[in-house]
């Protein structure tokens, strides 16, 4: 009956510790700027790019695409677009982002120039913890379905690519996709790509959030 009991105390301390590293917020969003409310867009066209990072994002070209476009040489660092309701409303809040962005903004005479990025955050994660995985998808409006399609990819794993989804006339068609995942390691990166043709229009990204649900399997 002793030893019985030193076992169970044991067992029961273990549990407790186990109890005690589970230990999480369920209504908090990693995702740090997942609306992109941050930088604010300011510029009387409603659109601006700003240097990454900005606010909880990184951002990196797609590794497929040139390096120079009509002579130019792309910018460096990678240049993300957020827009404040030049195409209609932002599906959270006020601002949105495209993920084909663009080289110079308002100033030079480059159009079409191909701009698509990966945006990305590292997260801290639990190894076996359960999450929730939640974004809005928008076509542009008035734009091909070549132009318009998302990459997510969680840990170095594909979660999901949206099919080419063609956008019609305004105002912005947002849909919204959930993925319950599993986290491996202590850090998990999170990154969306524009797969689409990469010549500075399409893929609209907004509200998007990451809310642990479980601490393991």
């Amino acid at each position: 009956d002793i030893k019985f009991s030193a076992v169970q105390s044991r067992h029961n301390q273990d549990f407790l510790c186990d109890t005690e590293a589970c230990e999480f917020d369920s209504e908090f969003n990693l995702v740090v700027n997942g609306s992109f409310e941050d930088p604010e867009v300011l510029h009387a066209e409603k659109w601006e790019i700003f240097n990454a990072p900005i606010s909880g994002w990184q951002a990196d070209w797609r590794s497929d695409i040139p390096a120079i476009f009509s002579s130019e040489n792309r910018p460096v660092p990678a240049k993300i677009e957020l827009h404040r309701g030049v195409l209609g409303n932002a599906f959270e809040a006020n601002q949105y982002a495209e993920l084909d962005s663009d080289w110079n903004g308002h100033i030079g005479g480059l159009n079409n120039e191909p701009s698509s990025l990966m945006i990305y955050q590292d997260l801290a994660t639990q190894p076996g913890a359960s999450y929730k995985l939640k974004f809005a998808f928008a076509p542009r409006p008035s734009t091909g379905a070549n132009d318009n399609s998302l990459k997510v990819i969680w840990g170095g794993n594909e979660i999901t690519t949206i099919a080419p989804v063609a956008g019609v006339g305004g105002p912005i068609g947002w849909s919204t996709y959930e993925f319950d995942i599993v986290a491996t390691t202590t850090t998990t990166q999170l990154s969306f790509t524009d797969m689409g043709t990469a010549n500075s229009i399409g893929t609209f990204l907004d509200d998007v959030s990451l809310k642990q649900t479980s601490c393991r399997e």
